[in-house]
């Protein structure tokens, strides 16, 4: 089994395309994803956030759902080295329940906090129809309240 920092090593950015592809295949050995997330450390940083949601968005509905409200957060930030890819992945959920759940918990406090644009990238996600089906009324209020859709 490959070391997580030979991986983070091969997936920056900066390295050849090749060496990037190792990595991201290496990757799919690991078994618990939760280094790939955001991560910042010594020798990596964003510039391993593209080619970590690349890993991240690869796996099922069920390996990545006690990873949603990294996911959510991930998105805070839509020019954040792979937002998009997991705001796609979440679009894409189809066991939504745990991702309707953890919405309405994190839709109405951001909206206390006056969180505008997170809201407006969350609001993407009606485009799943189960998951707008799913979630709570008011948390569908809000999301459509931000919609630019």
């Amino acid at each position: 089994m490959t070391n997580i920092d030979r991986i983070m090593y091969l997936i920056d950015w900066k390295r050849s395309p090749a060496e990037q592809r190792e990595g991201i295949f290496l990757a799919r050995e690991v078994i618990c994803i939760k280094a790939f997330f955001q991560p910042i450390g010594p020798g990596y940083s964003k510039s391993v956030w593209e080619n970590c949601a690349t890993i991240i968005c690869e796996r099922s509905d069920e390996e990545l759902q006690p990873y949603i409200t990294d996911m959510i957060l991930w998105i805070e930030d839509l020019n954040w080295p792979g937002a998009e890819k997991i705001q796609q992945r979440l679009i894409a959920f189809q066991d939504v329940t745990m991702l309707s759940s953890a919405l309405n918990s994190i839709v109405p406090a951001l909206e206390k906090l006056k969180k505008t644009s997170w809201l407006i990238f969350i609001s993407v996600l009606l485009s799943n129809q189960e998951l707008s089906l799913t979630i709570s009324n008011s948390t569908k209020e809000i999301l459509t309240k931000y919609s630019l859709y």
